[in-house]
């Protein structure tokens, strides 16, 4: 299944299945300053990293 060791140990200690389920939260990325630009030139027709910005 090719899990890693402390995730299935955890699990396996866990005695309620509510406690694995946990809440995801928002971490930043490097990306997030550069998002607004890559979602314009995504909606520009842009969908190839090597495609050069054309006026």
């Amino acid at each position: 299944m090719q899990l890693d060791h402390y995730t299935v140990r955890r699990q396996a200690r866990t005695p309620d299945v509510d406690d694995l389920l946990v809440q995801v939260t928002y971490r930043r990325t490097l990306l997030d300053d550069f998002m607004p630009y890559i979602y314009k030139r995504f909606a520009e027709g842009c969908h190839n990293v090597g495609q050069p910005d054309l006026p």
